[in-house]
């Protein structure tokens, strides 16, 4: 007998927990099968994505994110099982940060040689150099007073890399520098 369809939705709110985010993306992954769902959200903050395949305990992870700039996105999230014996749930995420898009798109990388290059954007093409056998064990961000990075350590175990953030005026990365100690 195929399973019926089984529907998460529920409302996306701002960060202020109770107005409602319109236009937003909601991403829904199943963990256990790896299945990818996307929806965006209503005028009045709704989303809705229907499973067909599935199985009881299922772990879903939901993503909420709206650009706000540029380089500038509201994110949040939750998470939740499916239950078979129930046609569906209902899961509010509110967005519970700001996040540079620059930053994120940083690879955490798995060292394959002693240099690499990435390019973090367009107007960036940084050096990454990292000692052989460089394998992050402990990863730490900070944070300035608008809650943006501005610095990330990884550790590990023997060197500490540290990557520094300098933001122009409208909180932009402009300047990325590098350095092992």
């Amino acid at each position: 007998m195929p399973l019926l369809p089984w529907v998460l939705s529920g409302i996306v709110f701002d960060i202020d927990g109770s107005t409602a985010l319109a236009a937003a993306t909601v991403k829904v992954i199943n963990l256990n099968t790896l299945e990818v769902l996307t929806s965006t959200t209503a005028a009045d903050g709704s989303y809705a994505v229907t499973f067909t395949t599935y199985s009881n305990n299922d772990i879903l992870f939901i993503e909420a994110r709206k650009t706000i700039a540029t380089d500038l996105e509201k994110i949040g999230s939750d998470n939740t099982t499916i239950d078979t014996g129930l046609p569906g749930r209902n899961v509010n995420v509110t967005v519970s940060r700001i996040a540079d898009k620059k930053i994120e798109t940083i690879v955490f990388r798995t060292p394959i040689q002693e240099r690499e290059d990435r390019i973090f954007s367009p107007q960036f093409n940084a050096l990454r150099v990292l000692p052989t056998g460089f394998e992050t064990k402990q990863t730490a961000i900070i944070r300035d007073v608008n809650n943006f990075v501005s610095e990330i350590d990884e550790n590990d175990g023997l060197h500490i890399k540290i990557s520094l953030f300098t933001r122009d005026v409208n909180n932009l990365i402009s300047y990325i520098a590098e350095r092992i100690k």
